[in-house]
C-alpha cells in the first residue's frame, strides 16, 4: 500500500519500483565450501552498484521487475490504444487483400492501368507511433520487461519513483557452483542485449560496455593484489628458510 500511496501523492511520477537487497544464507555443515560461498557472494554483489542510487535518491531510471506498480488509467488506455490499432491493421488487411485480388483481375483481362488504392499504406500503428505504447514495446520489444520499461521511460523523460520502503530482502543460497554463477552472469549480459529501439540499443550496449569493463577492472586488480601478496609471502619464507633473515639475538650477539 506503500507505493500506492507514493504513486497517488505525487502525480508527476510515471510509476514507482523497488529494489532487492540481496542476503546471502548462513551455511551449515553440509554447504560451507569456501569457492562455493564466494560464488554467492559474488552474485550477491552485482546487485550492490546499483542499490547506491536507489538509496540516495527518490527518484532514478532503472526499473527492478520484483516490484513494478504503475497507474491503472494509463494501461487501460494503453490496452485500448493497442486492441483499436490491431483492428485497424487487421482491416487494412482485408482491403489490401481485396484491392490486390481486383487489381489481379484487371490485370487478366488486359487492362494496362491499375487502382492506385492498391499503393495506399495499410492503416494500422507505424513503428514509430508503436513506440509510445507501453504494452506494444511489450509485446514486441524484447526478453525484458522492467529493461524495457527503464528505456521507455528513458525515451519519454518519464519519472520513476524509488521510495526508500521498497528494499525487499532477498535470500540467496548459501553456495552455488559456479556454473551457476556464470549461468547467471551470462544471462544478466544477455539482457542488456535486448532492446525495442535505437535509443534502447545504445543506452543498454553503454550499461553493457561500462559494468564489463568496471568488472575486468575490479577483477583484474584484485588478481595483481592477489598476486603481489603471494610473491611477497613467497620471498619471505625464503629468506627465513635460507638464513637470510637472523633473529634478533644473533644480530646482536656480536655487539660488546
Amino acid at each position: 500500500m506503500q507505493l500506492v500511496d507514493d504513486l497517488e501523492a505525487d502525480q508527476s511520477l510515471f510509476m514507482v519500483t523497488g529494489y532487492p537487497y540481496d542476503i546471502v544464507t548462513a551455511p551449515n555443515t553440509s554447504n560451507s565450501n569456501f569457492w562455493g560461498r564466494l560464488c554467492s557472494y559474488a552474485a550477491a554483489a552485482y546487485h550492490l552498484p546499483l542499490s547506491i542510487g536507489f538509496s540516495v535518491a527518490d527518484r532514478g531510471g532503472f526499473v527492478w521487475g520484483g516490484v513494478m506498480v504503475l497507474r491503472a488509467n494509463y494501461l487501460a488506455a494503453a490496452a485500448a490504444e493497442l486492441a483499436a490499432a490491431d483492428g485497424a491493421k487487421a482491416a487494412g488487411l482485408v482491403v489490401g487483400a481485396q484491392a490486390a485480388a481486383a487489381g489481379s483481375q484487371k490485370a487478366a483481362s488486359g487492362c494496362s492501368s491499375m487502382s492506385r488504392d492498391v499503393d495506399k499504406p495499410m492503416s494500422g500503428v507505424s513503428g514509430t507511433e508503436s513506440r509510445n505504447n507501453l504494452l506494444q514495446v511489450w509485446r514486441d520489444g524484447g526478453y525484458s520487461d522492467d529493461l524495457l520499461l527503464s528505456g521507455f521511460c528513458a525515451a519519454h523523460n518519464l519519472s520513476i519513483g524509488l521510495p526508500v520502503s521498497a528494499t525487499f530482502p532477498q535470500l540467496l543460497p548459501a553456495t552455488c557452483t559456479f556454473k551457476q554463477y556464470w549461468n547467471y552472469l551470462r544471462r544478466q549480459l544477455f539482457v542488456l542485449d535486448t532492446y525495442y529501439s535505437a535509443h534502447n540499443r545504445q543506452l543498454n550496449h553503454t550499461m553493457m560496455i561500462l559494468h564489463s569493463y568496471g568488472s575486468a577492472l575490479f577483477t583484474g586488480a584484485t588478481a595483481a593484489t592477489a598476486v603481489q601478496l603471494l610473491m611477497l609471502t613467497l620471498a619471505v619464507i625464503t629468506a627465513l628458510f635460507s638464513g637470510s633473515v637472523s633473529s634478533s639475538r644473533g644480530i646482536w650477539s656480536g655487539v660488546d
